[in-house]
């Protein structure tokens, strides 16, 4: 129950003690029957198609935004101002980065992962794949 002391102008919270239960990890990963032998199995070929994917996407968004930024033009659209077409293109460029973000994100976490051997089986194509995701 929270009260406050009127002359310390401090609001204090009493609270339950919670123990923390003392159970080892395995056997609450074994209690868990969604985490499966095959969901630990690394697979170069199906990590490999989420880096493919993400790069796919980014590239379709490029495309999309180069196409629609072509529109963006008085013999396509008729806007008030001179200066909202250069708003406009900013905006688009914008929603671009933002979506390519989350993607370009999801490149870098692969990479992450590749330093903690989690890309596939094999150390010298985690640390390639890696490498070369951080690089670039």
């Amino acid at each position: 129950m929270a009260r406050k002391d009127d002359d310390e102008k401090v609001t204090v919270v009493d609270q339950a003690v919670y123990p923390v239960p003392d159970i080892p990890i395995k056997d609450l990963l074994d209690s868990i029957p969604l985490f499966s032998a095959h969901c630990f199995k690394r697979s170069a070929i199906r990590s490999s198609s989420y880096i493919i994917w993400d790069l796919f996407v980014i590239g379709c968004l490029y495309k999309a935004t180069v196409y629609l930024g072509a529109f963006i033009d008085p013999a396509f659209i008729s806007l008030p101002h001179p200066y909202l077409y250069t708003a406009a293109s900013i905006s688009l460029w914008a929603l671009y980065g933002f979506w390519a973000g989350l993607f370009a994100t999801g490149l870098w976490v692969i990479g992450h992962e590749c330093g903690h051997q989690a890309f596939s089986e094999s150390k010298i194509i985690n640390n390639t794949v890696g490498w070369v995701l951080h690089s670039a």
